[in-house]
């Protein structure tokens, strides 16, 4: 639904001032951002050579038709640095193996648009999650500010009564700083978020945010193996890999069963009336030098050989990076689980003991912080362990190229 209205500046920022979900940031990062357009352009390019090198052989074979019929002298048409006409129209099959080329140069272009667009959304997801803890974390930390502001008022009685010390007044209103510190702090890095997101969508000044919408919190559900086995099949940057290799294949094919070579020491291949030699010659002649094919081969062949080897280990590499993000997921959500279960509920309830105590007299001061302290703390490890395990998953899904 985004995509219909992604290029309206306007609608793009009204959507986004209020409250959106990960999947709208994803389909606009998708359908704005500036490097998915360009690696869509270069894959038409690549579509439109197909018409192009139709056309180019017939205008080639029209032309030697009329400079034969005409009988015009145009001399050597084979020299140093230079391409016979001859030389560029293919052989029986010839145009087939081009067409190979052809289609592994278009594998090739769609399979970076593919790694292009696996980026981008992976970048939304990411910068998503960030938002989404920024405004968890901005919304603790005002709520501690609010009960650091109900315990200095606390003690500000109990000192007035003289119950309590001044250096407790001075350590409630030093806490009191501090949070409110963080609270600038994390909004801060709301608005460098809220930068990332502008940029992905290419949208030009100040970005505002509405909130980010709430996400399904669960594990990831595949096993190990299945990830492992389901990148190596899917994950883009393996495509590449792949597609360039059936090129170059496809490339050695076509020079390994032409039939006009490149380059002749002073002979024209414009013409075969005369036979590939000449007219005056016969084919006992001295045998041409055809180094320079040979070496072009020898060169394709070793970049094959280099590039099946990158294949190997670039796939090796997407095995490390689906187990890396596998077990950050694995162990960020059950500290998440545990945080959401036990340790801030527990904390929280400790603060409230300590409180109780205070007012008795029975706990001093210090322990009334600690315990305030000891529950924030708690609570932005909830919501770091959420976004870690988030985004461990956004990145199992840019391995894998496709969701979970």
């Amino acid at each position: 639904e985004g995509r219909s209205w992604a290029g309206d500046d306007g609608r793009v920022r009204e959507s986004l001032g209020k409250d959106f979900d990960v999947d709208t940031l994803v389909v606009l990062a998708f359908a704005r951002n500036p490097g998915v357009a360009r690696a869509l352009e270069e894959w038409r390019s690549v579509l439109a050579r197909y018409e192009q090198a139709e056309s180019f052989e017939d205008v080639l074979l029209a032309y030697n038709a009329f400079a034969r019929e005409l009988e015009i002298p145009f001399g050597p048409m084979m020299g140093r640095g230079t391409r016979s006409i001859a030389e560029s129209i293919p052989p029986p099959g010839g145009g087939a193996k081009k067409g190979d080329v052809l289609d592994a140069e278009v594998a090739v272009a769609r399979d970076e648009y593919h790694v292009a667009a696996a980026d981008v959304v992976r970048d939304a997801r990411l910068a998503f999650h960030d938002l989404a803890y920024y405004d968890v974390a901005i919304e603790i930390a005002r709520a501690n500010k609010g009960i650091l502001s109900d315990l200095q008022n606390v003690v500000t009685v109990k000192y007035e009564a003289a119950q309590a010390e001044y250096a407790d007044v001075l350590r409630a209103q030093a806490e009191l700083d501090r949070v409110e510190q963080e609270v600038i702090t994390l909004g801060t890095e709301r608005e460098r978020v809220a930068a990332r997101i502008a940029g992905l969508l290419d949208l030009p000044g100040e970005l505002d945010l509405g909130g980010a919408g709430a996400l399904p919190e669960k594990p990831v559900e595949r096993s190990l193996a299945d990830l492992v086995e389901s990148a190596r099949r899917t994950n883009p940057d393996l495509a590449v890999l792949s597609a360039e290799i059936t090129q170059m294949e496809a490339a050695i094919r076509l020079a390994e069963e032409r039939t006009y070579y490149k380059y002749v020491q002073d002979r024209s291949l414009f013409d075969y009336r005369g036979g590939p030699f000449g007219a005056e010659e016969s084919m006992e002649a001295p045998p041409a030098w055809y180094g320079p094919d040979d070496s072009f081969l020898q060169e394709m062949r070793l970049r094959l050989a280099a590039a099946r080897r990158e294949l190997e280990d670039r796939a090796n590499d997407v095995r490390v990076e689906v187990e890396t993000a596998y077990w950050e997921a694995d162990a960020q959500w059950r500290v998440f689980r545990l945080q959401q279960t036990s340790l801030v509920e527990k904390a929280r309830q400790g603060l409230e003991a300590n409180r109780v105590g205070y007012q008795a007299a029975r706990v001093s001061f210090l322990d009334v912080l600690d315990a305030e302290r000891t529950l924030f703390e708690a609570q932005l490890a909830q919501a770091e362990a959420r976004r870690e395990y988030l985004k461990a998953q956004a990145e199992l899904q840019r391995q894998l190229g496709k969701s979970l």
